[in-house]
């Protein structure tokens, strides 16, 4: 005759899983432990956390939506790979043929699809933010020149219009 089993309240279980409780957390709730929780719950643990995660995503592109600067960073860090600070090391000397985004969609059109469906979530992302930080903020970033060094009279930025920064340029 074997001990007792342990009663845990499966509701709670999925509750807590789905906000991404670890397995101590949960353990020590339900009056239970670590391992019961795994060896019993696994699977419905793995599913909990899993719509908690897809919930707590969607609660990340509404923000992004609604124009939150510091969300709109974090998601192009996580699905664009951006980060805060890019430099240019090496200069472009290749004598192939440049790639050809429009070529590659044109070949596939699950691509396609999806480009469309990124450039309609940037067009929203974009609304949000101009109207969170104010139109003529919002297009008109600036954006460090190229061809600017340290020593350079100006500022060493320039708009996206293309304009050089003021003093700067390649008259050394």
């Amino acid at each position: 005759m074997g001990r007792p089993r342990t009663e845990v309240d499966l509701a709670h279980l999925k509750l807590m899983a789905s906000r991404l409780c670890t397995l101590e957390e949960m353990a020590a709730d339900l009056g239970c432990s670590t391992r019961t929780l795994s060896r019993r719950f696994g699977k419905t643990i793995t599913r909990a956390r899993g719509c908690g995660q897809k919930r707590l995503r969607l609660l990340q592109w509404q923000a992004a939506k609604k124009g939150s600067v510091p969300m709109l960073i974090h998601l192009g860090k996580q699905y664009l790979g951006q980060t805060d600070r890019q430099e240019i090391t090496a200069e472009v000397t290749s004598t192939e043929r440049p790639y050809d985004p429009i070529a590659v969609f044109t070949a596939n059109p699950a691509l396609r699809d999806r480009a469309l469906q990124f450039e309609r979530d940037l067009a929203d992302a974009t609304s949000a933010l101009s109207i969170y930080t104010g139109a003529d903020r919002a297009t008109r970033l600036a954006v460090p020149a190229p061809h600017s060094s340290p020593g350079s009279r100006g500022n060493g930025t320039a708009d996206h219009a293309g304009q050089e920064p003021a003093g700067g340029g390649d008259s050394g």
